[in-house]
């Protein structure tokens, strides 16, 4: 997931200026380069807020897998643009991206802080970020690649956009693998299917000391979650927020 954000995020700059694309496409002026970020930074916002329905209602396993396959129609989609149907498809194709792109970057570290234990939660949180880094790192060296390598040709950029679909091809399928987060089953009554799931990422049998230990924290962090939003309905912790009056500079 990291990876396929940094690199969505890093290679599009490059791309637009490749001898190429600009042969396609013809040489863009400002306007149209800033309205191809735009558009990627909105869908990104809004699918940022539609990552927080969509782990809540569909579960975080459901939900990353929703994530990956969307970004895989939106990368697809910019990788069939032609000089023939002009930047449409990308416009479309970003837009639909950027979506992915908020939701999995809302419910991916979500999950991470979820299933990690707690020793090795800022080493798997350590690993996205590094994911997201190495992701940017090959987008400018994929540009960098196919300007040495390929004469001025659809193919020198449309292989940047092609490599969109490694990172969330992968993800994709490896969402197929994923257990459940046991903290959202649990916060949905699920409480057997909960114990089970977290034996399963533990590697160790339900009634080990130390599971039944974690298990019994994360329903009291729950409990005292739902105490303090006045119930466990969607909109209980916005009535929160909302509700709270703050002091200001006391």
């Amino acid at each position: 997931a990291s990876c396929m954000i940094g690199y969505d995020s890093a290679f599009i700059g490059g791309t637009i200026v490749l001898p190429g694309f600009t042969r396609s496409f013809g040489k863009l002026d400002a306007s149209t380069t800033g309205n191809l970020v735009s558009t990627y930074q909105a869908g990104a916002f809004f699918g940022a807020f539609f990552g927080h329905p969509l782990g809540h209602f569909w579960g975080r396993k459901r939900g990353l897998f929703v994530t990956s396959l969307v970004f895989s129609i939106g990368a697809a989609i910019m990788t069939a643009a032609s000089p023939k149907t002009h930047l449409t498809p990308i416009y479309v194709g970003r837009a639909i991206a950027g979506l992915a792109i908020g939701a999995a970057s809302n419910l991916t570290p979500i999950y991470i802080s979820e299933i990690a234990p707690a020793p090795a939660r800022g080493q798997a949180v350590g690993m996205y970020e590094m994911g997201w880094q190495i992701g940017g790192l090959a987008g400018f060296f994929i540009n960098y690649g196919v300007i040495q390598t390929l004469a001025p040709s659809v193919m020198q950029w449309r292989i940047p956009f092609a490599v969109q679909l490694i990172p969330s091809g992968l993800f994709l399928i490896g969402t197929l693998f994923l257990v459940e987060s046991p903290r959202w089953l649990l916060s949905k009554g699920r409480v057997q299917d909960a114990r089970e799931k977290l034996a399963y990422i533990r590697h160790l049998p339900t009634d080990h000391p130390y599971l039944v230990e974690e298990f019994n924290q994360m329903q009291s962090s729950i409990g005292e979650t739902r105490r303090a939003a006045g119930g466990d309905s969607y909109l209980a912790p916005f009535n929160y927020v909302f509700s709270r009056k703050y002091l200001v500079g006391r």
